[in-house]
């Protein structure tokens, strides 16, 4: 998370849908004012082997 001139250490920890973090973000926004935020994803894949 960024506030205007350097990070301001706040994160929201992981989320397990997209809808989490952009509630986290919206309720740090109304409480600091800080609008630039940093996302990170990552997924998994399970793949069938077929004999």
């Amino acid at each position: 998370m960024s506030g205007d001139d350097a990070d301001c250490g706040a994160t929201s920890g992981p989320c397990l849908a997209p809808g989490d973090v952009e509630e986290w973000q919206r309720r740090h926004t109304q409480e600091t004012r800080h609008t630039r935020y940093r996302r990170c994803f990552a997924d998994y894949a399970l793949l069938e082997c077929r004999a």
